[in-house]
């Protein structure tokens, strides 16, 4: 069985509804605080990032600083490599690929990869 794959990032319900119907075995994990998360001890880490999910996807709305360690090399970090932007949110989100075709998308390559 294949493990879930991991999407770090900005979660909610449609989200999470729209991978499962489009098949793939998700785990949406919302980590607001890595420095927090960070801290904790392996056990909680293996517990939430699943050590056998061999696909993940982080999806960082900022600076994508630290997200790279939730996915090390299982997977892209969708996220800003610069400062500056400020454009209306809409206009942000849409330039910059942070649209829920972009992360299924991404999701589904990642996936496809690693089977």
């Amino acid at each position: 069985m294949t493990p879930p794959a991991t999407v770090s990032g900005p979660a909610d319900t449609e989200r999470l509804d729209l991978l499962c119907i489009n098949t793939m075995r998700t785990r949406v994990v919302s980590m607001p605080s890595w420095g927090t998360f960070d801290r904790q001890p392996g056990a909680c880490w293996d517990a939430v990032l699943l050590p056998a999910s061999e696909a993940r996807v982080a999806v960082e709305t900022a600076f994508r600083l630290g997200k790279e360690r939730s996915v090390g090399r299982r997977g892209p970090v969708l996220g800003l490599s610069d400062f500056g932007a400020s454009p209306p949110v809409r206009e942000f989100l849409m330039g910059f690929g942070f649209t829920l075709n972009h992360v299924l998308a991404t999701s589904r390559t990642v996936l496809e990869a690693r089977r």
